[in-house]
């Protein structure tokens, strides 16, 4: 954690950074993040403060606030992001062999998939 990114601010950039623009509504951000609209607007005022995302009201909507990754947040992201990798290698892949990599993967992609289970899994 040498980037000292609190996770919570790390959620947020991370699901910014997933959306075109790397900006969002307030409302939006707080429905990916799964926290209460108060909750929500503490995190990003700290952020704010911290110089990492901008708030500003909506240009369609007076009513609504658009929150937007600054260059600081970028580079807070990327700092974040590969130290977040380095720890998942160091925790998790680089702990499997191949043959653990594949059947993982094969399981994750049957957990994933859209179609209804296996009708021979006998459930």
């Amino acid at each position: 954690r040498e980037h000292q990114l609190p996770l919570e601010w790390f959620d947020v950039l991370v699901h910014l950074a997933d959306l075109p623009g790397m900006r969002a509504r307030q409302k939006e951000l707080r429905d990916r993040v799964l926290l209460s609209e108060s909750g929500v607007s503490r995190l990003l005022v700290r952020m704010e403060k911290a110089g990492l995302i901008t708030r500003s009201t909506a240009g369609d909507d007076r009513r609504g606030i658009e929150i937007a990754v600054t260059d600081d947040g970028r580079a807070a992201l990327l700092a974040a992001i590969e130290s977040h990798l380095q720890l998942v290698a160091a925790l998790f892949s680089d702990r499997l062999t191949a043959t653990d990599q594949a059947a993982l993967s094969w399981i994750l992609s049957k957990l994933l998939a859209k179609t209804k289970p296996d009708s021979d899994s006998g459930r």
